[in-house]
């Protein structure tokens, strides 16, 4: 009894994290300048280049990465492009956010990284939480589980 209820709340968290109603990573705004900005995930194809250097006027070292990635969602969706990233360190397959914005004067395309995508990692820290939760609380647990579930299904 207690398994079935165990796997019922895994089964509604994680569809409640992946379905919340939420927005989807894709976003499109119009800056002040004029700019088209649009936020889509892509995955990395391969590291071109990848070397370190010195931040002018500091003793900070950075690295810089030539990136080929292909764009996963949003207008460009399936679209490869070349990537230069100072901001995260990234390896082939990685999956993470890319901001593309068109220059309201000149029409030029630029890309750049944004935020490395967290989804899989967020759905196993609510999984361990879920089992923790019903290991340790047992039955209590469990119901305090359903109560919170039927409050955000309420508030939602």
């Amino acid at each position: 009894m207690i398994s079935q209820i165990v796997r019922l709340l895994l089964l509604c968290a994680i569809s409640g994290s992946v379905y919340s109603g939420a927005p989807s990573a894709h976003a499109e705004n119009t800056v002040g300048t004029g700019d088209t900005v649009e936020i889509a995930k892509a995955r990395v194809l391969s590291v071109e280049k990848q070397a370190t250097s010195r931040v002018p006027g500091t003793d900070v070292m950075a690295e810089l990465q030539t990136v080929k990635v292909i764009v996963l969602d949003g207008s460009e969706k399936g679209k490869e492009v070349t990537v230069e990233n100072d901001y995260l360190h990234l390896e082939v397959g990685e999956v993470f956010y890319l901001t593309h914005t068109v220059g309201a004067f000149d029409g030029v395309d630029y890309y750049a990284v944004n935020d490395p995508y967290r989804l899989p990692q967020i759905l196993w820290i609510v999984a361990l939480f879920v089992v923790l939760v019903c290991v340790f609380g047992g039955k209590q647990g469990v119901r305090g589980l359903v109560s919170m579930l039927g409050s955000f299904v309420r508030i939602c």
